[in-house]
């Protein structure tokens, strides 16, 4: 199942298992997902940000993984959150990875830098409804 896109690549599931996949090359490369070091910590989200224009290696937002060193690394980026933040549905535009929320402030992730910021969200009309994703690569 495709779960996420960016920029042409499909971060995909299955069994639990994360793969992305490149429609053009038909090739695909599966992930390995480290555990978490503690039973405390969860999985929140997982999101892709590829910038062929940058790079053509590929980097994976959990902790963050490279596929030119088919590592992860973890960023030294504390913080605090509330549920209100989405982390499953990231958008990726212009390196840096945006997560809706529910509320008025929400985060963001430069994925080159790795600095997290926060921003305000749009105020919700009367319908109560905003989109927040991806539309023809952006």
């Amino acid at each position: 199942m495709i779960f996420q896109s960016c920029n042409a690549l499909h971060l995909c599931i299955s069994w639990k298992r994360f793969f992305i996949y490149n429609p053009t090359t038909k090739k695909f490369k599966w992930l390995f997902v480290p555990s978490p070091e503690c039973k405390d910590r969860r999985l929140l989200g997982i999101s892709l940000a590829f910038d062929p224009l940058k790079s053509t290696h590929h980097k994976f937002f959990i902790n963050i993984y490279s596929s030119k060193t088919n590592s992860w690394s973890f960023s030294k980026i504390k913080f605090t959150w509330d549920w209100s933040v989405n982390f499953e549905l990231g958008v990726f535009f212009k390196g840096v990875i945006h997560w809706d929320s529910y509320l008025l402030e929400s985060i963001w992730f430069d994925v080159e830098n790795q600095w997290l910021k926060t921003m305000r969200m749009p105020i919700v009309g009367d319908a109560g409804y905003r989109y927040f994703r991806e539309s023809r690569g952006y």
